[in-house]
């Protein structure tokens, strides 16, 4: 893809966060959106508002803060609705439980789809 082509979503639940980042990202769309209670594949879980999933080739998970179970699982629909077969994901603190729960889901949602991946972790 084209750098001028290129698309950088971030999503943020902390106000004064956003308010201090998006003076320093022009290139970034950086939304604001407010953690809700939903339940994601029989999760019940806090995800950002508002996420509208788009095609990627490189997701970064590094928020909503971690939780002990099924950390960042807000992530998988964006996951599931990508219709690329060639992609990253990274996953930031892959090394704690809720992270490695969410992971196994996206692993899941991968091989459903016939996707080969590697788990770095």
């Amino acid at each position: 893809m084209r750098a001028d082509a290129a698309r950088h979503v971030c999503y943020e639940d902390n106000p004064d966060w956003h308010a201090t980042i998006s003076r320093k990202v022009s290139r970034c769309d950086y939304r604001l959106c407010p953690l809700e209670r939903t339940v994601i594949d029989g999760v019940a879980c806090d995800a950002y508002s508002g996420v509208t999933p788009i095609e990627f080739d490189l997701a970064l998970i590094d928020g909503p803060r971690g939780v002990d179970q099924y950390s960042r699982v807000g992530c998988v629909e964006t996951i599931r609705s990508n219709c690329r077969n060639e992609f990253v994901i990274v996953f930031d603190d892959s090394n704690r439980a809720g992270e490695v729960q969410t992971i196994s889901v996206v692993g899941q949602i991968l091989r459903s789809k016939g996707i080969e991946f590697e788990n770095g972790s």
